[in-house]
């Protein structure tokens, strides 16, 4: 579903002869020899088995296909999905295979996902790292004041380089990035498909969190934590915010957010 995942997937070596195409576009294709489907927790709604059935040759019965999802934690940010639907393509696959092994986050960063959304996220992490950070933040001026420090602190202290850090917004309507200094908010562009291009040459980014599925950066910084029960599914939103992080992760922790986790973690202060 995502074109921008599309447009990063597309730029990657060795793809000759693979199309690239978002879910909204597939009804006029001619059938696949493969068909893979990606990110499938948004797209598995009713109307897929009969979809699956006419991309790919041989239909869902005897045809060759691939589906790849996280339905439990990655669901009900975009798209829709149905547990129905799933059984329906259970019926005609010969495989199934499930990733018990983290490969993109830090000990660290694993461990504290899985504490504070309660996802699966398989064993072992990619090794040590910096400590995960859960940074008070009371009004969004001061919000922005300490996102704005964070990002000058990774530049500088950090020495990382602008392309290796996302701020990932969880609502978009309370994002601090309109509140910190232009000189610092200049340097930061939305991601978007024509952007993912030029993934190696990209300055800091930053996204909602639906867009940026699928994608990862060595630092992630969260944000926007209010008003979260505007959200499909706030719980899953943190999770995908979290676990794009491979080594540095600061999380700007308003009260509600403060609350959502404590909920869910079973934490009383």
């Amino acid at each position: 579903r995502s074109e921008t995942l599309l447009a990063y997937l597309a730029n990657q070596p060795n793809v000759d002869g693979i199309r690239f195409v978002p879910w909204k576009s597939v009804g006029d294709l001619d059938p696949a020899d493969y068909l893979v489907i990606d990110e499938a927790q948004d797209v598995l709604d009713e109307t897929a088995p009969g979809m699956i059935d006419r991309l790919v040759k041989g239909g869902s019965s005897q045809g060759n296909w691939l589906i790849c999802m996280d339905k439990n934690s990655q669901s009900n940010l975009a798209g829709s999905f149905s547990d129905s639907t799933l059984k329906i393509m259970d019926n005609f696959k010969t495989t199934s295979v499930d990733i018990p092994v983290n490969c993109r986050n830090t000990l660290l960063i694993l461990n504290q996902t899985k504490w504070a959304t309660g996802a699966d996220m398989g064993i072992r992490g990619i090794g040590d790292g910096p400590s995960v950070t859960w940074q008070s933040v009371n009004d969004i001026k001061s919000e922005a004041a300490l996102l704005e420090s964070h990002l000058k602190k990774l530049l500088m202290e950090e020495r990382l380089e602008p392309k290796q850090i996302t701020v990932l917004v969880l609502n978009s309507r309370h994002n601090p990035l309109n509140h910190i200094s232009d000189a610092l908010r200049n340097r930061i562009k939305e991601i978007n498909p024509k952007l993912v291009e030029n993934w190696n040459e990209r300055p800091i980014t930053w996204s909602d969190v639906p867009t940026f599925k699928g994608l990862e950066n060595i630092a992630i910084c969260v944000v926007g934590g209010r008003e979260l029960n505007e959200l499909r599914s706030p719980i899953n939103s943190l999770y995908v915010a979290m676990s794009r992080a491979q080594a540095f992760l600061w999380i700007a922790t308003t009260e509600v957010l403060g609350d959502l986790v404590r909920t869910r973690s079973g934490v009383n202060e």
